[in-house]
């Protein structure tokens, strides 16, 4: 009886059925976008990077010391996603548009003075305010520092906004003979961010 009983317990734990039930859930997962434009005039804004670069219209050719002049720069950000942007390096090169500024351009490379400013419109078909007299964050000595602070404009997603950086270049009063005749190139170099968490 003992063992007759076993099996059956045996048994009757191997029939036993569980009952199952789901529900699901779907969902449509995707990347926003996040991409600069730029311009140097009222024109169309351009994809960047841009292949040759933009030219920033300064007008510095035969500067005397003492001279100063300005440019503008616009970006807005066509992308999905808001970020931020900054002037982020200056590489300068010489007259031959490839090798570091030797002689009296190294000397023209090594007086100049840089500053940069900001300023954030949601006007694109005005030109922003950008001169000779613009205050600047800060001035830095020599044509390949970054200024710091560094100017940091907030860029709206689907072209939102419009930031607007003036460059003030100034060939120093106090510059040398040995910068007479010195040829350099500087390109700046903006950088636009997304949001981290």
């Amino acid at each position: 009886m003992l063992a007759g009983g076993l099996v059956f317990g045996v048994g009757a734990a191997a029939t036993l059925a569980s009952w199952t039930d789901q529900e699901v859930a779907t969902a449509t997962i995707t990347a926003g976008t996040f991409a600069i434009e730029s311009r140097t005039n009222l024109g169309a804004f351009e994809d960047s990077p841009h292949t040759p670069a933009l030219t920033l219209p300064l007008g510095a050719t035969g500067l005397y010391p003492g001279e100063k002049r300005a440019a503008w720069i616009q970006i807005q950000n066509k992308g999905s996603v808001p970020g931020t942007v900054s002037l982020s390096g200056v590489t300068v090169v010489g007259a031959d548009n490839v090798s570091a500024p030797t002689g009296n351009s190294a000397n023209l490379q090594n007086v100049l003075k840089v500053g940069v400013a900001v300023t954030t419109t949601t006007n694109g078909a005005v030109a922003p305010s950008c001169t000779t007299a613009t205050p600047t964050t800060s001035v830095a000595t020599g044509a390949t520092v970054v200024p710091a602070p560094v100017a940091t404009g907030a860029l709206a997603a689907n072209r939102g906004n419009i930031v607007s950086f003036c460059v003030v270049v100034e060939f120093p009063v106090t510059a040398g003979n040995n910068t007479q005749g010195g040829d350099v190139r500087p390109t700046w170099t903006f950088t636009a961010t997304t949001p981290t968490t």
